[in-house]
């Protein structure tokens, strides 16, 4: 598979470009500033629908426009030609397509392109702490892993509603008692209807989970119970 055409739209600090690709070496040349790292970071918008560099999407709608267009044509391994678009408009969410077919989900196009990209940055995940690698780990089996994608995408999730929760005693000075909210895990599909008890003491807190039995957890090791849960563990420690 390869990228065969290339077309840009207000992205970043381009205006309008359209190149034609080699299915082998693609070699990009200019002076600083040009915006070569940016037709990269365009290519890495149609594989994993967001920018390898920008966290919110609208701030790469060029200065002064409306939208950004990004519209790219693969040619696959069986010969065949998808055109894949991401269109964002600065008073609308992003859109993103196949051959004009729009996608329900995002994550239904992770792994349609494989992709991993290459930075100087990429000394990070020697120097850096764990985490950063993880992301780059998680990034690379996403794209051939449908279910591990969509458990750590809830896996997030239920991070971020967690990590809610605890901001919402921390500002309300709740310590020393427990708090009852229940949380919704999906993984392989099947509903796991777990209710949490957040046990808060001092700085520490640990967090019930139980269904027919009670397993006591550090909140560091919420993501360890979740990885039991996909391999089909049923004892947890």
């Amino acid at each position: 598979m390869y990228l065969q055409e290339l077309k840009l739209s207000n992205f970043k600090n381009c205006q309008s470009a359209d190149l034609s690709l080699s299915e082998k070496i693609n070699c990009f040349v200019g002076l600083n500033a040009a915006g070569k790292t940016n037709i990269l970071d365009s290519i890495y918008y149609l594989a994993f629908c967001k920018s390898y560099f920008t966290l919110t999407d609208r701030q790469n709608i060029r200065h002064g426009e409306e939208f950004f267009a990004i519209h790219g044509d693969f040619h696959f391994d069986n010969d065949e030609l998808h055109t894949i678009s991401c269109v964002q408009k600065a008073a609308s969410k992003k859109s993103f397509k196949c051959d004009k077919k729009e996608y329900e989900r995002l994550a239904d196009h992770i792994g349609k392109i494989p992709l991993v990209m290459i930075s100087p940055y990429d000394s990070d995940l020697i120097n850096n702490g764990s985490e950063l690698r993880r992301k780059f780990i998680d990034g690379v089996i996403s794209q051939f892993d449908a279910s591990y994608l969509s458990c750590l995408l809830n896996y997030n999730k239920a991070l971020q509603q967690r990590n809610k929760q605890l901001k919402y005693f921390s500002e309300n000075r709740i310590t020393g008692c427990l708090r009852r909210c229940p949380v919704i895990l999906f993984l392989r599909g099947i509903t796991l209807p777990l209710q949490n008890i957040f046990h808060l003491t001092g700085n520490m807190c640990h967090i019930l989970l139980y269904t027919s039995g009670i397993f006591v957890i550090r909140i560091l090791s919420f993501r360890k119970l979740l990885t039991q849960l996909y391999h089909g563990q049923k004892k947890f420690s």
